[in-house]
């Protein structure tokens, strides 16, 4: 017997996993103002509006990737 709630809970457990993914990342409330965002123009690989949250989110793969060489 499958429990009758199972689907409603993993949909719950997506979601809170999507709100804490988002919480992690720091928001903005212009594609400018993440744009700059530490005061680094173009440090940023990509700029997007966050679905859940409606702010902007930066992709700090960039930024990863210029540190890791670094360290090499």
């Amino acid at each position: 017997m499958v429990n009758k709630y199972e689907k409603e809970s993993r949909e719950a457990q997506e979601r809170r996993r999507r709100e804490r993914s988002c919480e992690r990342k720091k928001g903005y409330d212009s594609p400018s103002e993440a744009e700059r965002g530490l005061g680094r123009e173009g440090s940023c690989e990509n700029v997007y509006e966050c679905e859940y949250c409606g702010k902007w989110h930066r992709s700090g793969s960039r930024e990863r990737f210029i540190r890791d060489l670094e360290g090499e």
